[in-house]
Parts: C-alpha cells; structure tokens; sequence
C-alpha cells in the first residue's frame, strides 16, 4: 500500500528500494524520526528549485503506515513549510491523481490544486495534480 501510487513500483524490494535510495542521496532527502522510540520512520524531499517562478518542491514522502492519522505529516510539512517560505513564495507539490489519501492531506494544509500535469519519471509518463501554496 506504501508504493502503490510511486512510480518505482517495486520499492517494498531491494531492488526497487535501492533504486528509490540511490535517488534520494543524489537529490536530497530528510528523514523523519520518532525520537521517542529513536526509529526511523519515513523520509521526505525538498527539491526543484525554481529561480525564475521563486519555487521549490516538497514531495517523496513516505511515512510508516503506524504513523499514519498520528499528525507527524502535518508536523513535517508545517516545518518545511515553515522553512521553504524564508527563502521562496511559493511551493509546489505533484501528486499522482489516484492518490487521494495525499491529496486529502495537502488539503488539510492549504495547498490548492492548481491543475493536472503530466510528469515524466523512469521513462514513465505520470497523470499527476499540481497543488500549491503561496
């Protein structure tokens, strides 16, 4: 259910998740942790910056389904949120459309849907919805 909507269908495997891995050390990526249990429980990226458009995304990521509805995505957004508007006015987030549960939580932040767009990943051509927030 994790990797259902991620381009890299496979991640729950070795050979899709280090696929997954080796992408997140070249762009990027912050884990999140439960300090109180002192595990791992997810990972997130913020990337994309756009000069011209004064953007950057904030996206991939993956939170263990125990800590789902737990109020950790919320409080990881709200800081990279939080973070991302010191140094740009807008940020923007690609979901892919049958990804509702995403979706949903975007808009509990106030991201608004700006439209569909079609991506491209891993050769793959992704029907995604633009959300945004200024």
């Amino acid at each position: 259910m994790l990797w259902e909507h991620h381009p890299i269908r496979n991640g729950y495997a070795i050979e899709g998740y280090n696929k997954f891995f080796r992408e997140a050390l070249t762009i990027g990526s912050l884990i999140i942790l439960d300090k109180k249990a002192n595990k791992v429980i997810g990972c997130t990226r913020m990337y994309g910056y756009n000069e011209k458009e004064n953007s950057v995304v904030i996206g991939h990521t993956f939170i263990a389904r125990e800590y789902w509805r737990s109020g950790y995505n919320k409080s990881i957004k709200k800081l990279m949120l939080d973070y991302a508007f010191t140094h740009v006015n807008k940020v923007l987030f690609y979901i892919v459309e049958n990804n509702i549960r995403s979706q949903k939580a975007l808009e509990k932040i106030g991201a608004v849907a700006k439209g569909n767009i079609t991506r491209k990943y891993e050769g793959k051509e992704l029907k995604c919805i633009l959300f945004e927030i200024e």
